[in-house]
């Protein structure tokens, strides 16, 4: 009875983990494209204020909607913590230069969003500060 419940059990686990690594590559198109929108609304800017406006309005389409909120925090989490599990599994500390650097700038990451978030959205919801341009 044990063996009936314990088998099917590590198959679960088994597929659980090798499902990990593509939920984070599937996780990599949502960040960017919450990433992209920013940068890609100011360099609008550089050609003209209404250009830029219009770009703020492509950039809230995409962060400023509650499903979209949830789906860019869940894909986030998901990368951070499946990036942050398989650092921990190393068998051996000893890495590379690049490596250590890569885990350096992926735990800043966090908190300068963390800061960004605060600063900007929380801000216009609570305060109802307007963040357009105009």
């Amino acid at each position: 009875m044990v063996n009936a419940i314990a088998l099917p059990l590590r198959r679960l686990i088994r597929l659980a983990i090798s499902f990990l690594p593509r939920l984070r590559i599937a996780s990599r198109p949502i960040i960017f494209a919450f990433a992209a929108t920013h940068p890609i609304n100011h360099a609008c800017g550089l050609g003209s204020w209404d250009l830029m406006q219009s770009g703020q309005q492509v950039h809230e389409v995409v962060t400023r909607v509650v499903p979209r909120k949830l789906l860019i925090v869940a894909a986030a989490a998901a990368h951070f913590f499946i990036g942050i599990s398989k650092f921990i599994s190393l068998r051996s500390w000893r890495v590379g230069k690049s490596n250590v650097i890569q885990l350096a700038f992926s735990a800043l990451i966090p908190v300068l969003l963390i800061w960004h978030v605060l600063g900007a959205q929380i801000t216009q919801e609570v305060y109802g500060i307007d963040d357009s341009y105009v």
